[in-house]
């Protein structure tokens, strides 16, 4: 066997492969892009990170995938544009985005979940 065949089959990690069967079960099951892999997601993949897509998480790691982007994305906006106009303290700045956030991410994963329920989608273990 080729050397530069050898490595690349040794450096697939075991999360590689199943990330790559999971995006094929995904997409064979009809699971929408956007509601696998929010932006969060890619902005971890471009940083190195491996998190899994969001069928394949637990409840809490989806209302983070979703709500954590969210919050930073609309904390931020809403603290240039409105909050810091009114001298809101930071604390409160923060609590509020958290708690944005936490309403989206919860949201979206009932959604995800809802949209996702009856297809054919195993778990992450069984990739």
């Amino acid at each position: 066997m080729p050397l530069a065949i050898w490595n690349n089959a040794v450096a697939q990690s075991d999360f590689d492969r199943r990330y790559a069967a999971a995006q094929a079960e995904m997409a064979k099951a009809g699971v929408k892009p956007g509601s696998a892999n929010p932006p969060l997601l890619w902005l971890a993949a471009l940083l190195g990170l491996r998190i899994r897509p969001v069928p394949y998480q637990g409840v809490l790691a989806s209302i983070l995938s979703f709500g954590l982007f969210f919050a930073l994305v609309w904390g931020g906006i809403m603290y240039l544009w409105v909050w810091r106009g009114q001298a809101m303290p930071v604390l409160l700045v923060v609590n509020l985005a958290v708690l944005a956030g936490l309403i989206f991410g919860s949201l979206m994963t009932a959604l995800t979940r809802f949209q996702n329920r009856g297809k054919p989608l195993s778990r992450w273990q069984d990739l």
